[in-house]
């Protein structure tokens, strides 16, 4: 009995290996060789995760870029909810290689969490939290025409701002 168990696992494991999967990313087709039309480049992802310090002595903030992640593929549509962009929250502007604007975006302040709480008498209460630093992320559909990402933060109105970083996208 345990010979027959041992042979049946064999040959599960010999048909397990012997199958593969490949994966063909190519948008041509084989037969059309070099001559065939240019090759149109896959929508791409750029995934950003920066960290934001605050500088307690000269009660400033500086941005800096830990990780950069460039991805095949496209992000999901996005429901359309109202913003009123206030001070402290950040500005994301990407632009071309001539500095125009291609696309813009706010977020909320890293450094001020709201959390929600209930008080002794069942009532939630919300209140904001400064911290000192703060990881956040930013996913973006990235334009062929993108050479780089500007970040400033809204100090006062909401066309008043304070440059923080600009990086290169590629």
């Amino acid at each position: 009995m345990y010979k027959n168990v041992g042979v049946l696992f064999i040959i599960v494991v010999l048909v397990t290996m012997s199958c593969s999967v490949t994966r063909n990313n190519s948008t041509s087709s084989p037969e059309e060789g070099k001559a065939g039309p240019a090759r149109q480049k896959a929508p791409r992802i750029l995934f950003l995760d920066y960290r934001m310090i605050y500088d307690e002595v000269n009660e400033s903030r500086s941005v800096e870029l830990n990780k950069k992640i460039l991805s095949e593929g496209t992000l999901k549509e996005k429901q359309a909810h109202s913003f009123n962009p206030q001070k402290d929250d950040l500005v994301f502007t990407v632009l071309d290689r001539n500095n125009r604007e291609i696309h813009q975006q706010f977020i909320r302040d890293p450094l001020g969490r709201t959390v929600e709480f209930e008080e002794g008498d069942g009532n939630l209460k919300s209140r904001t939290i400064q911290s000192d630093s703060a990881h956040f992320f930013i996913r973006l559909q990235l334009q062929e025409d993108a050479a780089s990402l500007n970040i400033q933060q809204i100090s006062g109105n909401e066309n008043d701002y304070i440059h923080l970083l600009t990086s290169p996208i590629r």
